[in-house]
């Protein structure tokens, strides 16, 4: 269980560094940060703000409290600052939720506040240009904080539904395990949001994408981030994923009233 929680740990640290390529500025501006976070809900975080739902895979997953959250993201920042890496550099970062199950599997949500130096660069490049800028410094980080990368991957060809994203795959070692990692960096108005997935089984780790969704403000419906989301045998399981997306209808128009 401990090494679980430090796996935790270690996954929520490659999320806060993925903006390295852009260090902090002194007047980061968070007060839209109400406005950005998102809410957990029946088992589903909804992130309004990035127009994203995701949901628990199964009753073995469970959504860590806010409570869990900040102590994690102490471990978090205690492990990057045993490297060479000043987290003083590193733009204001928050974990907006993580979900995760006994054998180590998870999935965050990282939103960073980007730097006001480099607002044009956001406003004006794909995702994938610029997330391929802060991988070398990606992975200098993690290497002087006692992790290997041994490889990482921007992947074109990804198949997500959303305008414009980044689908980075990543292989680690740590604690003598091999971590598989999958990110998807999104931009909205100023924000960077990083939903990323940790699993020591790779295919586990593109599974648990299948569980994110988009919510459509203009016809106020809901679908699956994955253009061709595999079918579960199960029946049930297929039944339960196939119900979300009337389930996630109706929790979207609560929220919308409730605003």
């Amino acid at each position: 269980m401990k090494k679980m929680k430090k796996l935790a740990a270690f996954v929520l640290a490659l999320s806060m560094i993925a903006m390295f390529a852009f260090p902090a500025a002194a007047d980061d501006n968070t007060d839209k940060v109400d406005e950005v976070i998102g809410v957990i809900e029946d088992g589903v975080y909804v992130n309004d703000y990035f127009d994203i739902a995701y949901m628990l895979p199964d009753d073995s997953y469970w959504f860590l409290s806010e409570e869990e959250l900040e102590l994690q993201g102490g471990i978090s920042k205690a492990l990057l600052s045993k490297g060479s890496l000043d987290l003083a550099d590193l733009p204001d970062t928050w974990i907006d939720m993580m979900m995760q199950n006994q054998a180590g599997e998870s999935m965050n949500a990282t939103i960073t506040v980007v730097p006001e130096e480099a607002l044009a660069v956001y406003e004006t490049m794909p995702l994938n240009t610029i997330v391929e800028m802060s991988l070398d410094s990606l992975k200098a980080s993690v290497g002087s904080a006692g992790m290997t990368v041994k490889n990482a991957e921007i992947k074109t060809d990804h198949g997500f539904n959303f305008d414009d994203c980044c689908y980075v795959t990543l292989e680690v070692e740590y604690l003598g395990m091999t971590i598989y990692e999958r990110m998807i960096y999104l931009y909205e108005d100023g924000f960077q949001l990083v939903m990323c997935s940790s699993s020591l089984d790779e295919s586990k780790a593109e599974e648990l994408f299948g569980y994110l969704f988009i919510l459509d403000d203009d016809t106020e419906e809901v679908e699956y981030a994955d253009e061709d989301p595999e079918v579960d045998d199960d029946e049930g399981a297929s039944a339960s994923l196939s119900d979300l997306l009337g389930q996630l209808n109706g929790l979207l128009d609560q929220l919308k009233e409730g605003n």
